[in-house]
């Protein structure tokens, strides 16, 4: 699968890097995990993931902001893997209200799919209990259009 020349993420220009044999052994396992049904409710074929975005939160007091990943290059199914500290993910839908909340553990797999973009906004809130590192990567398959 050919990797993007570049792509872009928060209105910011990336360039990515090839893949080193460790994540191309996660994404492999990771796209065995993500069910078909992620892509049998849009109508699209199963594909696979072709970019993998890494973030670490050195501890607690990193943190993500509420948002969603709309990015129409970014595609319709995000799969991300953490690892590490537990943290938690909170999933909130448009009036503010939380839809859901867990402490998502070392070797966690959440899927994103369909129009979870469109309904929800999603953080990693800070956590001053958390004192252990914590990374996470979401696969994507990036298309131009």
């Amino acid at each position: 699968m050919a990797i993007p020349e570049h792509y872009t993420y928060s209105r910011r220009d990336y360039k990515p890097i090839p893949w080193i044999p460790q994540l191309l052994s996660l994404k492999s396992r990771v796209e065995e995990a993500t069910p078909g049904a992620a892509y049998a409710n849009l109508r699209l074929p199963k594909t696979g993931y072709n970019a993998v975005l890494c973030n670490l939160y050195r501890n607690g007091d990193d943190s993500v902001g509420l948002h969603a990943d709309a990015e129409p290059e970014m595609g319709p199914v995000i799969a991300s893997l953490s690892l590490g500290a537990g943290r938690v993910f909170r999933l909130k839908r448009k009036d503010g209200s939380v839809a859901f909340s867990e402490r998502l553990p070392h070797g966690s797999l959440l899927i994103m799919a369909g129009k979870t973009q469109d309904y929800f906004k999603h953080e990693v809130p800070k956590d001053p209990d958390v004192t252990q590192p914590r990374i996470n990567l979401t696969f994507r398959h990036i298309a131009h259009k």
